[in-house]
């Protein structure tokens, strides 16, 4: 409950540059100003579709993690992925960081273990499936982007960088206290779902300096993960949120 009270509502330190008197740091207002993607409550206040967008990238990953428990549950995470790609594309590259960083820590962990072959098609296909239809999706989308002239002249215009490392720092930092040692017990403990959380979390800072001109967009979603695994932080330390 906590968390998701955090997830829709809650936002970071960057009020403390407006406080001190510097509304821009390092010539960037503070990312709870503009970064919908990074905080829930400038979404509930002015874009609708990047709420259904979140909403569509949470189920899909929750689908992802109960295909292992479920066998249509793959299924249903590329359908609800795939209506993600139709209603914001670019936030597929989190879903993709996300399962991706979740299969790869699996491997290490069976590499390290050296549990039987590192690859096993009963633990990947879950992410091949879930990721089919909308990486489908997404190169035809690309295809426009690149042939269509309306559209290429769009995108031109659509630059969204994101700011210096300070900006995220102050965004973020109110969660990694409690985030990071939840994080780390979870690689350790290797539950898949907060394995998941793990790797979404690490990956965060690439998605945000991906050398492309919409990276500020990438991060979507990284905030509630951040905040399930700060409430995960601080029931670990018996601290009850």
């Amino acid at each position: 409950r906590w968390a998701t009270i955090v997830s829709v509502a809650g936002g970071g330190l960057g009020w403390l540059v407006i406080a001190a008197g510097r509304a821009e740091l390092l010539g960037t207002q503070p990312l709870e100003l503009y970064s919908p993607e990074t905080f829930g409550f400038l979404a509930l206040l002015t874009f609708p579709h990047l709420l259904l967008a979140r909403a569509l990238l949470l189920l899909g990953l929750d689908a992802y993690l109960e295909a292992g428990r479920e066998s249509h549950a793959a299924s249903r995470a590329s359908v609800w992925l795939a209506l993600l790609v139709l209603t914001q594309p670019l936030s597929l590259a989190a879903a993709v960081a996300a399962i991706g960083m979740h299969q790869l820590l699996g491997i290490a962990r069976r590499v390290t273990r050296r549990e039987g072959r590192p690859v096993e098609w009963g633990r990947v296909r879950p992410a091949l499936v879930a990721l089919a239809l909308p990486a489908a999706l997404a190169a035809g989308y690309t295809l426009i982007l690149r042939t269509d002239p309306f559209v290429r002249s769009w995108a031109s215009q659509n630059i969204l960088l994101s700011p210096h490392p300070i900006h995220y720092a102050l965004a973020y930092g109110i969660l990694l206290p409690a985030a990071m040692p939840a994080a780390w017990r979870a690689l350790a403990d290797q539950l898949p779902d907060r394995l998941l959380l793990a790797g979404w979390a690490a990956v965060l800072p690439l998605l945000a300096y991906a050398p492309t001109v919409i990276q500020r967009r990438l991060p979507e979603g990284g905030w509630v993960a951040l905040a399930i695994l700060a409430a995960l932080g601080l029931s670990q330390l018996g601290v009850a949120p």
